[in-house]
């Protein structure tokens, strides 16, 4: 299986899941460090889960970034 058939399966496959203990993790370490209504640059976004939490808590833009065009299909239709 081709990588970019793997990453559209899995991107595809995976649900969102905000309490992963990376995610939480990602979330606690970035979160002092994010200016309110600032803006962020997310690379490596996968589905977005971080984006999403950083967002709605800190109030910031984002931008994502991430080698598969499936995850960004799936960050760009939230």
């Amino acid at each position: 299986m081709s990588k970019e058939k793997h990453d559209e399966r899995a991107a595809q496959g995976r649900a969102e899941q905000r309490d992963k203990p990376w995610i939480v993790e990602c979330v606690r370490m970035l979160k002092p460090h994010v200016p309110r209504g600032g803006r962020v640059l997310d690379i490596g976004c996968g589905n977005g889960e971080v984006a999403d939490i950083l967002r709605e808590e800190a109030g910031c833009r984002m931008t994502c970034l991430d080698y598969a065009p499936t995850h960004l299909e799936r960050v760009r239709t939230k």
